[in-house]
């Protein structure tokens, strides 16, 4: 049985979950309209719920934490900052037909030095030759593309960990899913042994099963899902 202090707790963690449930039916298609007469929420609070950051909001995966935190007695005050602190790194913002704009407030990832592991860098590795280079497309901890240009100069390409992508915020747990595909562009094909490997909160690497060539330009689409 619950406690009193374990039932209050959960009546303000289910206020606060108000703007996550607003953005979650917007995005499976009911109107603000609609919203307002199911809940009875007033159109400036829609307008400032779809603005806000838990328009990134995972709210199935939210819903299970909350109910994992309850069962186990963990302070939901704490998780709900947690959660609010994260957002997915970002805002999404929808034109009037549903489709993701850009968000000035999403940290852009950078290219790092050959081997560096520093915090928001995506950086190639020695397995990608001596010094290889990484040009950045639109990359956030989300998703994005970067071109990789393997170099050779006392180095030698090799199959394994070719770049290493190191979030900008990193996630209190493991993502549950990274995308990959990388495609030769200078050539035209699609480097069909390439996957995510050692997937961390704090970022995951590149790997393909075969040596990459010289001087082709790879380009890398990934997607990553909590």
């Amino acid at each position: 049985m619950s406690t009193p202090e374990q039932e209050l707790t959960l009546w303000r963690l289910i206020t606060q979950l108000r703007d996550p449930l607003i953005c979650s039916a917007h995005r499976r298609g009911m109107t603000k309209h609609r919203i307002y007469r199911v809940s009875g929420v007033s159109r400036p609070v829609i307008d400032r719920a779809l603005a806000s950051q838990w328009q990134r909001a995972d709210l199935g995966e939210l819903l299970g934490e909350l109910r994992k935190a309850v069962a186990e007695g963990y302070d939901l005050g704490e998780f709900v900052s947690r959660a609010q602190e994260h957002s997915m790194s970002g805002n999404i913002a929808t034109d009037a037909y549903g489709h993701e704009i850009g968000d000035t407030t999403v940290i852009q990832l950078t290219a790092g030095a050959v081997g560096t592991n520093a915090v928001g860098t995506i950086a190639g590795t020695a397995a990608a030759g001596a010094a290889p280079t990484v040009t950045i497309g639109d990359c956030t901890d989300r998703r994005g593309n970067f071109l990789l240009n393997p170099v050779t100069g006392g180095g030698a390409q090799a199959a394994g960990a070719v770049a290493l992508i190191k979030f900008a915020r990193p996630y209190a747990r493991p993502p549950g899913l990274v995308m990959v595909d990388v495609v030769n562009e200078t050539d035209g094909n699609l480097v069909a042994s390439a996957a995510p490997l050692t997937v961390t909160g704090d970022g995951w690497s590149l790997v393909v099963g075969a040596a990459l060539t010289t001087a082709k330009a790879y380009r890398v689409n990934y997607l990553v899902v909590q």
